[in-house]
C-alpha cells in the first residue's frame, strides 16, 4: 500500500499519527510502514519501516524511518511526501492511522513546543481535527481539549472525568515496565488508574477510543502477592489496586496465573480487554494515572461496627476475660499489654496479686504470660522469652525458625510458621476475580480464597460483617488490620482509638473478631491467638490459664507436653512425673514430701521451687540436666549440706538461689563453689553463724544478699568488700552496712539493716550529746542517791525509826545501782572509742556488759517496787491514822527484802543456763534490750516486753491511783478556813503531782511505745535513743530530790518557823508588860494570834500537828497517834 501526498510551492502538509502500532524490530525488517523517495534515476530505497521522504527541488530526499509502538508528534512538511506500508504477514498488530491536511503557507500552524502549536489563529478550525479530544494537550491555550465529552473543570484539560477521580493519559514510552509506570505516577502525586466498579470500568474502556490509540496501556491492577508490599496469606488470591486497596470488583477473566503479576489494557484482547504481564518486564506502552478531584469529599472518618446482639454468646470451650473498654481477651492474656486489656498500673496489680502466671523479661520491665514463652515469637523486647529455648527434634517438617510443621500444613494456604516459610511456595491465583458489583458480601476462606455474594441494597450486613462506604460488607476482622479493604480506605481510619465492645481483640493489633470467628479453624488474628489452645481440656484437679496449670492433685501431666508453667504444691507429684514435659519453664512442687531431686532432663526449666519439703541434702549432680535453670528456691527445707560437683561450669545460668529458713549454718567455698554465676542469694532466717574467710570469693557476680534473721557472729571484716557487682544488702547487723565493710563503689542507701539505736560504726555511743547526758544522769544518780542515803542514815536521828525512811533508803540504793550501770556504759564507750565496729560483739558478750544489764534491770524494777510501797505506806497513814494496819519498821524491812528478791530473780532469769541462748543482755551496746527497738526480734523479746512494759506500766497505774487517793483524803479532812484551805491544798497537790509526773514521764512513754511496737507500728530510731538515754534513768536521778532532799529542806523550814514563833511570843509578852496600865485587854496573847502574825510575815501557811488533829476532829486523841505515824504525817504535810 502506497500513498503520495503532493503539494504546491505555496502549500504545506500537516501530518499526524493518532495511532501507530507496527511490529517492532531494532532495524524495522518485518511488518512495517515504508516511506520512500523516487529520485531522478527512478530507483527507490525500501526499508521494513515507515520511511518519510522529503522531495526537494534538487531531487534529493531525507529519510525518516519508524516502527514499533510510537507516539509520533504532528509535523508540518513543505514538500510532497510518499508513504508505503509493507508486511510479511507473520505478526499482526493493530496498525497505524495517518491524518494529513494541505494548508496554504500563510496558514501554516506555528509550533511553540514539542507537539504543541499556536491554536489561537482564526483558521484553527482547518486543522483542529488533528488535535481535538485526543487526551493530549497539543494547543498552547488548551483549545483542543475544551468542551470534550470526557473533560470537566475539576479535572482540567487532557484528563478524563471519572466521577470522584480524574484519569490522565501519558505518552508512549519505549522499554517501560509496570513498576516504571507506577513510579512515574507517584512522582506526579498520582497513582496508576484503578477502575474499582462497573461505572469506572466503563469510563476507562471508553477512554481507549479517544485520540491516540495505543494497544498497550498499563492499569493499576495487580496480584496482592507482589514485591511492592507483603500482605497476609488471607489475601493470596485477591487482586490489589496500585493504591494498596483490595480489588473487590475485578473486570478480568483469566485462568490460573503465577504471581506476582500486573495488568495492562488491550483493545483487541477479548471482551474484558485485560492481560497480565510480569511487573518488571519492559514494553512500549502508555499508562493512565489517576488522582482525586480537588472537590472530592474526604474519606469518611471510620466505620461503625455492628454491636453484638444481646443473645450473642461465646459458645466455644474457652475462658475469656472482659476488659474495661468492653472487648474480651483470652484469660491468660488479661494482664498482657499487647492485648490492650489493662494499662501499666493494672498490669503491676496483676503481678502483685499473682493471679496470672507471668514470665519476667530479663532486660526489661515487661512481662508476658508463660503460654507465650518458647512459641517461636519474640514477645519480650530483648527476646529473652525465646533465646534460651530448647526444642525437640521435629518428626515431620520444620519451619525456618525451627518450629515443627505437619507435612499437610505446608502450602495449604494458611500460615502456620511464624515466619511464613511454610507458604513460601510457587504461588498462583486460582480465581481470576469477581464480577459481582456492590452491594455485595465478601467471605474469606482463610486460605487465600474468597467468595463474593450479591446483597440487596436494602438488606443489612451480616452480624459478622461491617459495611463500607460503597456498600461492600466485609468481615469484622479486616477492620484495622493494616490492609485497605474498603474502596475508600475507611476501614483503616482512626485505628489508634478504635474500640470493639463485645468482640474479641487480637493480641498485638487492633483486629477484632466476632464470636463466630474465634476458634473456627482459620487464622484471623495476626499472631494466631484466635486459634491458640482451642482444644485444651483442663484436668479436674487443676485451674488452667492457657499453658499455666495450678493443680492441687495428681493428673496425667504427660498428656500436656506443651505445658509451660506448673504449680502443683501439695499435690504429691514428683520431678519424675515431669520427664516428658520438655517445655516446662516454671515448676513449683512445694509441700510435696520430696526428699530428693532426681535426674530429669528439663532443658527449658528456668525456675524450680521445691520449698517446704524434706530435703536434707542438695545433690548438685541432679541439677546438671537443668541447663537453663536460673532460679532455685529451697525455702523451708531442713537442708544442712550441699554435695556434688564443684566445677564452676556446673550451673552456668543459675542466678537466684533462695535458702531462707533452711538449716545451713555456714557459707564456705566447698558448699557454694558451683554457684559462681548467681547474682541473688537469700539465706535469711537460717541458723547461719559463720562465713569463712573465703566467704563470697566464688560469687564475683553477686548483686543482692539477704542475711536477715541470721544469728551471724563470725565473718571476716572484708566479707563483701571485694564484690564489685554488689548493689543491695539486707541484714540485721548494722556493721555490715558500715562504710568500712562495703565495696568502694557501693551506695550505702541500698544497704538495708536496722541501725543500732545507740551505737555507730565507730563508737558505742554515736553522739557526744548522748555521752554528755549519760554522764550527767550517772553523776546525778550516783551522787544524789549516795547523798540521800547518808542524809537519812547519819543526819536524821530517826533514819530507821519509821517504815517511810526504810523504804526511801532502799529506794536510794536501787537508784544508786542505775547510776553504776550508766557509769559502766560510759566507761565502755571510752574504752571502745573508734574501734567499736569489730569489737562490739566482744563487748556485748562480755561479763561487764551482762553485769551492767543485770544492774539496769534490777535497779529499774526494784525502784518501781519501792515507789509503790512508799505510796502504800503514805496512803495507810493518812487514810487510817489510828489503825494498826500500818507498815512498821519490821514490815517495811520485810517488804524491801521481798522487793529485792523479786527484782534479783527478774534480772537473773536471762542469765540462767536454760535462757542463755536468748543472749538477753547482748542484744545492744547498752546491754539491755528495749522491747520496742527495730532489732527487738530476739528470743527473749516476750520476756523483755512482759517485764519492762507490762509490769512497770501496771506499777505506774498503781502509783498514780494511790497518790490521787492521798490527795483526796488530805483535802476532804480540812477544817480550816476556805482561803487557808485552798492554799494548803494547792501546796499538797503540787508535791503529789511532782511525784506522779516524774513516774509518768518515765514509765508512760515506755509503756506506750511498747504497746505500739506490739501492734507492728514502726518506732523511729530517734525515739528509741531518747528512751534509752533520757527516759530510762530519769527517775533514778530525780528520786533523791523527791523523797529526801525536799524533806530535809522542809524540816529546816519548820525549825525556822519554831524559832520565829518563840521570838514572837517573847516579844508579845515584853510589850504587854510595858503596856499593862494602858492595855488591860492584852493581858493574854493566844497561840492563834501569834501564828497569824507569823503567816503574815512569811506569806505562807503554817501547819501544826494540832491543826492536823483539829482537821480530823481528833485533838483529844492526838496523844494516841504513834510517834512513827506522827512523823509520817509530818513528812506528808
Amino acid at each position: 500500500m502506497t500513498l503520495k501526498i503532493e503539494v504546491g510551492s505555496d502549500e504545506v502538509i500537516l501530518v499526524s499519527f493518532p495511532h501507530f502500532d507496527i511490529e517492532n524490530h531494532t532495524e524495522c525488517r518485518y511488518d512495517s510502514l515504508q516511506l520512500s523517495l523516487i529520485n531522478s534515476s527512478g530507483t527507490s530505497e525500501l526499508y521494513d519501516s515507515l520511511q518519510l521522504s522529503l522531495i526537494n527541488s534538487s531531487g534529493t530526499s531525507e529519510l525518516w524511518r519508524r516502527c514499533g509502538v510510537l507516539d509520533l508528534p504532528a509535523q508540518v512538511f513543505h514538500n510532497s511526501v510518499y508513504l508505503k506500508f509493507v508486511s510479511d504477514d507473520s505478526v499482526q498488530r493493530s496498525g497505524f492511522k495517518v491524518v494529513y491536511t494541505i494548508l496554504p503557507k500563510a496558514e501554516e500552524p506555528t509550533a511553540v513546543g514539542d507537539d504543541v502549536f499556536d491554536c489561537s489563529v482564526d483558521h484553527f478550525y482547518k486543522f483542529a481535527h488533528h488535535f481535538n479530544c485526543n487526551l493530549a494537550v497539543n494547543c498552547d491555550g488548551e483549545e483542543d481539549e475544551k468542551n470534550c465529552s470526557y473533560s470537566s473543570e475539576d479535572c482540567g484539560a487532557g484528563s478524563i472525568d471519572a466521577g470522584e477521580k480524574c484519569f490522565t493519559y501519558s505518552r508512549v514510552e519505549k522499554g517501560l515496565s509496570w513498576y516504571d509506570a507506577y513510579s512515574r505516577c507517584l512522582r506526579q502525586n498520582e497513582t496508576l488508574a484503578n477502575p474499582r466498579d462497573p461505572e469506572e470500568w466503563g469510563i476507562f474502556k471508553e477512554a481507549m477510543s479517544y485520540g491516540k490509540k495505543t494497544a498497550t496501556v498499563y492499569t493499576g491492577l495487580r496480584t496482592s502477592q507482589n514485591t511492592v508490599a507483603e500482605v497476609p496469606s488471607l489475601y493470596r488470591d485477591l487482586w490489589q489496586w496500585s493504591d494498596t486497596t483490595i480489588a473487590l470488583y475485578v473486570n478480568v477473566s483469566l485462568r490460573s496465573i503465577a504471581i506476582p503479576m500486573c495488568t495492562y489494557f488491550r483493545v483487541e484482547e477479548g471482551p474484558h480487554n485485560l492481560a497480565t504481564v510480569s511487573c518488571v518486564v519492559p514494553m512500549d506502552a502508555r499508562f493512565v494515572c489517576e488522582r482525586l478531584k480537588s472537590s472530592t469529599v474526604e474519606t469518611p472518618g471510620g466505620v461503625t461496627l455492628p454491636l453484638l446482639e444481646t443473645n450473642a454468646t461465646w459458645s466455644k470451650n474457652i475462658t475469656l476475660m472482659p476488659c474495661p473498654s468492653g472487648h474480651v481477651v483470652r484469660d491468660f492474656l488479661s494482664c498482657d499489654l499487647q492485648s490492650q486489656c489493662r494499662d501499666e498500673r493494672d498490669r503491676k496489680l496483676c503481678e502483685t496479686e499473682g493471679d496470672v502466671a507471668l514470665f519476667q523479661c530479663e532486660h526489661s520491665s515487661q512481662s508476658v504470660h508463660y503460654t507465650l514463652v518458647c512459641d517461636f515469637r519474640l514477645d519480650c523486647p530483648d527476646g529473652s522469652d525465646e533465646n534460651f529455648c530448647v526444642h525437640p527434634q521435629c518428626a515431620q517438617d520444620v519451619c525456618r525458625t525451627g518450629q515443627c510443621l505437619a507435612r499437610d500444613h505446608r502450602c495449604d494456604g494458611m500460615q502456620h510458621c511464624d515466619d511464613g516459610s511454610d507458604e513460601n511456595c510457587p504461588q498462583s491465583i486460582k480465581q481470576a476475580g469477581s464480577l459481582v458489583p456492590p452491594p455485595a458480601v465478601l467471605y474469606f476462606d482463610g486460605r487465600g480464597g474468597y467468595d463474593v455474594q450479591p446483597l440487596n441494597i436494602t438488606d443489612p450486613c451480616p452480624d459478622t460483617h461491617f459495611r463500607c462506604h460503597r456498600d461492600y460488607c466485609l468481615p469484622v476482622y479486616v477492620r484495622c488490620n493494616g490492609m485497605d479493604d474498603c474502596p475508600g480506605r475507611e476501614d483503616e481510619v482512626r485505628c489508634d482509638s478504635y474500640e470493639c465492645p463485645g468482640f474479641y481483640r487480637c493480641r498485638g493489633s487492633s483486629v477484632c473478631l466476632h464470636p463466630d470467628h474465634l476458634c473456627d479453624g482459620e487464622f484471623q488474628c495476626p499472631q494466631h491467638d484466635d486459634e491458640l489452645l482451642c482444644d485444651l481440656q483442663c484436668p479436674d484437679a487443676c485451674q488452667c490459664q492457657g499453658l499455666a496449670f495450678l493443680c492441687q492433685g495428681k493428673f496425667s501431666v504427660a498428656s500436656f507436653t506443651s505445658l509451660r508453667y506448673l504449680d502443683a504444691s501439695g499435690s504429691g507429684m514428683t520431678m519424675k512425673d515431669l520427664e516428658l514435659n520438655l517445655y516446662l519453664v516454671y515448676v513449683r512442687l512445694a509441700k510435696c514430701d520430696l526428699d530428693t531431686i532426681p535426674h530429669v532432663d528439663l532443658g527449658n526449666l528456668r525456675t524450680l521451687d521445691v520449698s517446704y519439703n524434706r530435703l536434707t541434702t542438695l545433690e548438685l549432680d541432679s541439677l546438671v540436666p537443668l541447663r537453663n535453670l536460673q532460679v532455685l528456691v529451697l525455702v523451708g527445707n531442713p537442708l544442712v549440706t550441699v554435695v556434688g560437683m564443684t566445677s564452676s561450669v556446673t550451673l552456668p545460668r543459675l542466678k537466684d538461689v533462695n535458702l531462707a529458713w533452711t538449716q545451713l549454718g555456714e557459707i564456705n567455698t566447698t558448699v557454694f563453689s558451683c554457684f559462681s554465676a548467681i547474682t541473688r542469694l537469700n539465706v535469711s532466717n537460717s541458723p547461719l553463724e559463720t562465713i569463712t574467710i573465703e566467704g563470697f570469693k566464688d560469687f564475683p557476680n553477686l548483686e543482692v544478699l539477704d542475711l536477715r534473721g541470721c544469728p551471724l557472729t563470725n565473718y571476716p571484716p572484708d566479707v563483701i568488700k571485694d564484690l564489685t557487682a554488689f548493689s543491695r544488702m539486707y541484714a540485721d547487723d548494722f556493721k555490715l552496712c558500715c562504710k568500712a565493710t562495703l565495696p568502694a563503689n557501693f551506695d550505702p542507701e541500698n544497704c538495708h539493716a536496722p541501725a543500732d539505736d545507740i551505737a555507730s560504726c565507730e563508737d558505742l555511743l554515736r553522739s557526744d550529746v548522748y555521752r554528755v547526758f549519760l554522764w550527767l544522769f550517772a553523776i546525778l544518780a550516783v551522787l544524789g542517791n549516795a547523798g540521800s542515803f547518808v542524809a537519812r542514815f547519819y543526819l536524821q536521828n530517826e533514819s530507821f525509826q519509821s517504815s517511810f525512811n526504810v523504804l526511801v533508803t532502799s529506794l536510794s540504793v536501787a537508784d544508786f545501782l542505775m547510776g553504776v550501770y550508766l557509769a559502766i556504759i560510759g566507761v565502755a564507750d571510752q574504752v571502745y572509742r573508734g574501734r567499736y565496729l569489730w569489737q562490739g560483739e566482744t563487748w556485748k558478750n562480755s561479763i561487764a556488759c551482762k553485769t551492767a544489764g543485770f544492774l539496769s534491770l534490777l535497779s529499774s524494777e526494784v525502784s518501781a517496787f519501792f515507789i509503790c510501797l512508799i505510796t502504800l505506806d503514805r496512803l495507810l497513814v493518812l487514810r487510817f491514822p489510828f489503825s494498826r494496819c500500818h507498815l512498821s519498821k519490821k514490815s517495811a524491812l520485810i517488804a524491801c527484802g521481798i522487793a529485792w528478791v523479786i527484782g534479783f530473780i527478774l534480772a537473773v532469769i536471762p542469765l540462767l543456763p536454760m535462757t542463755a541462748h536468748w543472749k538477753f543482755y547482748s542484744q545492744t551496746g547498752i546491754c539491755i534490750p528495749l522491747p520496742f527497738s527495730d532489732n527487738a526480734k530476739f528470743l527473749g523479746q516476750s520476756y523483755s516486753f512482759s517485764v519492762m512494759i507490762v509490769l512497770n506500766f501496771v506499777q505506774f497505774v498503781l502509783i498514780a491511783v494511790g497518790q490521787l487517793i492521798i490527795y483526796s483524803a488530805v483535802r476532804a479532812g480540812s477544817l480550816a478556813q476556805a482561803k487557808k484551805k485552798a492554799s494548803r491544798d494547792a501546796a499538797i497537790a503540787r508535791r503529789l503531782s511532782t511525784i506522779v509526773l516524774s513516774d509518768f514521764l518515765c514509765w508512760f512513754p515506755i509503756g506506750l511505745l511498747g504497746l505500739l511496737a506490739s501492734t507492728g507500728t514502726p518506732i523511729p530510731t530517734e525515739v528509741n535513743v531518747g528512751v534509752a538515754i533520757f527516759v530510762l534513768p530519769f527517775n533514778s536521778a530525780l528520786n533523791p530530790f523527791l523523797y529526801t532532799f525536799n524533806i530535809v529542806m522542809e524540816k529546816r523550814r519548820k525549825a525556822a518557823e519554831a524559832r520565829m514563833l518563840q521570838r514572837l511570843e517573847s516579844r508579845h509578852f515584853t510589850e504587854l508588860s510595858r503596856a499593862e496600865p494602858k492595855l488591860p485587854a492584852m493581858l493574854t496573847v493566844t497561840k492563834e494570834t501569834a501564828l497569824n502574825q507569823i503567816e503574815g510575815w512569811l506569806g505562807v501557811r503554817v501547819i501544826t500537828l494540832s491543826d492536823l488533829a483539829s482537821r480530823f476532829d481528833m485533838m483529844p486523841k492526838m496523844d494516841q497517834v504513834e510517834p512513827s505515824s506522827r512523823m509520817a504525817i509530818s513528812d506528808v504535810l
